[in-house]
């Protein structure tokens, strides 16, 4: 079966898109985007930027899981992302999206009128996983049920050590 691409070019870029169908409950969906093909595949290449953190991202009817899989693609280098994801309800119908963030994250402190704040003291809490949000672990992980827990606890994605 060959999934439906869609696009978005109200920004003027191409964001890929394919349309997942018939999805079932408690299956570990698992994608890596081959061009066309029954299985999903994500090769990316971008352009302009040195780097780009792209992440994928599934619209259901209900739900929408903002981070199934990342990769940081740099300029001008193919990048394999992949990732996957569990549904706890069925569903008839999904939208797999890609999506490039534009540029890194600037925090601007300003007082009420619009000025910055010279010196001011930031702290930055995660209080969601839904932006990926992760580190590099050692292969060990694979044994230590303790060191799983507090990860998965903390992080919503990992690469391994090499």
């Amino acid at each position: 079966m060959r999934p439906a691409i869609f696009g978005e070019t109200a920004t003027g870029f191409y964001t890929p898109g394919f349309l997942l169908k018939n999805l079932t409950v408690g299956n570990f969906y698992c994608f890596s985007r081959l061009a066309y093909s029954g299985a999903i595949t994500a090769w990316i290449k971008i352009q302009g930027a040195n780097s780009a953190l792209i992440r994928a991202s599934l619209k259901i009817e209900n739900r929408t899981y903002n981070c199934i899989g990342t990769v940081l693609a740099k300029n001008g280098c193919w990048s394999f992302l992949k990732g996957g994801f569990v549904l706890d309800s069925p569903s008839n119908l999904a939208l797999l999206l890609f999506q490039q963030r534009k540029r890194a994250v600037t925090i601007h402190v300003s007082d009420q009128q619009g000025n910055r704040l010279q010196g001011a003291a930031i702290t930055i809490n995660q209080v969601s996983k839904d932006f990926p949000f992760g580190s590099a672990i050692a292969h060990t992980i694979l044994g230590n049920l303790p060191y799983q827990n507090w990860f998965v606890e903390r992080f919503n994605a990992a690469v391994f050590e090499n």
